[in-house]
């Protein structure tokens, strides 16, 4: 049985009052497509944007290893749970 304390909270999720899996999170909508809104390529921290919502990145995630991308590149990507009540943007790719 999972514990609701560690399951994610997201606010495009409603709380149902039942434990969900991470598929059916925002993660489970599928690939999307973005933005990226901000790079810090000192820190390796960044922001991508599709619609009204936005998710943190970090560089190790874009998916051709480059450790960079441009701030404004139009990016494909998926969501994930990140930490306790958290989600980011994985898989980036231009």
């Amino acid at each position: 049985m999972v514990s609701r304390l560690l399951m994610p909270t997201h606010p495009e999720m409603p709380d149902t009052g039942t434990p969900r899996s991470v598929s059916s999170g925002p993660g489970g909508f599928g690939e999307r497509t973005g933005t990226v809104v901000a790079f810090d390529t000192h820190v390796g921290i960044g922001v991508v944007a599709a619609g009204d919502a936005q998710w943190p990145f970090h560089c190790t995630t874009i998916a051709d290893g480059s450790r960079f991308v441009d701030v404004g590149a139009e990016v494909s990507f998926t969501v994930g749970p990140a930490g306790p009540g958290r989600w980011e943007a994985f898989d980036l790719r231009a």
